[in-house]
């Protein structure tokens, strides 16, 4: 068991990632960003309601946006076939949003 843990402690210190999430958010942290479905529920939780009104509005608004991109396609896939753009919208015109978000993404992550 000890030496499991020197081997652990190990790995962490050599591992310049590793060893600043460890500085910043400890084993726990650390060890929920490895194995992810080891998180307690009960514990994410309380962390949750713990949390500062910053953090629990950034938390919102990464939800938010996930579902926006999700829903994104479809939505305008249904209101282009019901017509809501007019007789003449062409679908061109409908996805240059999408191709627009893409060529975003595509530029930020070239970098």
């Amino acid at each position: 068991a000890k030496f499991q843990k020197m081997k652990e402690a190990y790995e962490c210190l050599r591992d310049p990632h590793k060893r600043e999430t460890y500085d910043a958010i400890g084993a726990k942290g650390l060890k929920w960003i490895d194995e992810p479905m080891s998180m307690d529920p009960q514990e994410l939780a309380q962390n949750f309601v713990n949390a500062s009104i910053l953090d629990r509005a950034k938390i919102f608004a990464i939800f938010v946006a996930m579902v926006v991109v999700l829903l994104y396609i479809p939505v305008i896939v249904c209101l282009h076939i019901d017509g809501v753009f007019g007789k003449d919208a062409s679908w061109i015109m409908t996805l240059i949003p999408l191709w627009l978000g893409n060529v975003l993404t595509l530029f930020y992550y070239s970098r």
